[in-house]
């Protein structure tokens, strides 16, 4: 019997979304989640500020690589270096190194805000996403919402991107003007 059961339960599990899904009296929506992160009003929001942050960071990079430059530069002048005591140029040289510990341990940090800025975009994204189509589910009486990159083929007329971004844009607008305000009266 257990044999049986182990068998049939995995088919069960696969199969049984597909006949859901057959059901006629099931009704299903499609939004884009791509068009979504591209065409919101937080979409551009969270955009904007990861270029701002990604300009910040590149901008103190090159800063510090401009300097490692610059000591490379006296390092390989002969001129210079006849110019200066050998203390001075172990001082160059040791200055050199820690310059080039601190930029490798900068770009992994570049990185590595970089991808925890993307992912907490992506979170946040997902949360409007997330309740613009519950709200859209609710209003169009719809028991299903599937992302359109997670199909093969839908009709266009369960596509419903265009009115989620639009509920998108209301609770950004909402959450923008409640957070403005609490700024105004913490000031």
């Amino acid at each position: 019997m257990k044999k049986i059961l182990l068998t049939f339960l995995p088919l069960f599990f696969l199969f049984a979304p597909m006949k859901l899904l057959a059901n006629e009296n099931l009704p299903v929506i499609v939004v884009d989640f791509a068009k979504c992160f591209e065409k919101s009003k937080v979409g551009m929001a969270k955009q904007k500020e990861m270029k701002e942050l990604n300009e910040k960071l590149s901008s103190q990079f090159e800063e510090a690589h401009k300097k490692l430059k610059d000591l490379e530069a006296k390092l390989s002048d002969p001129d210079h270096l006849d110019a200066i005591s050998p203390e001075e140029e172990g001082n160059l040289k040791r200055e050199k190194e820690t310059l080039q510990q601190q930029l490798g341990a900068f770009q992994m940090q570049f990185q590595e805000m970089m991808q925890q800025a993307q992912g907490k975009l992506v979170q946040e994204l997902l949360s409007y996403v997330n309740s613009a189509s519950g709200v859209v589910a609710g209003e169009k009486k719809c028991s299903l919402v599937v992302n359109k990159e997670t199909i093969f083929y839908h009709d266009p007329a369960m596509d419903f991107t265009d009115l989620v971004i639009n509920q998108m844009d209301v609770e950004f607008d909402k959450t923008k003007e409640k957070s403005e305000t609490e700024k105004v009266e913490n000031e």
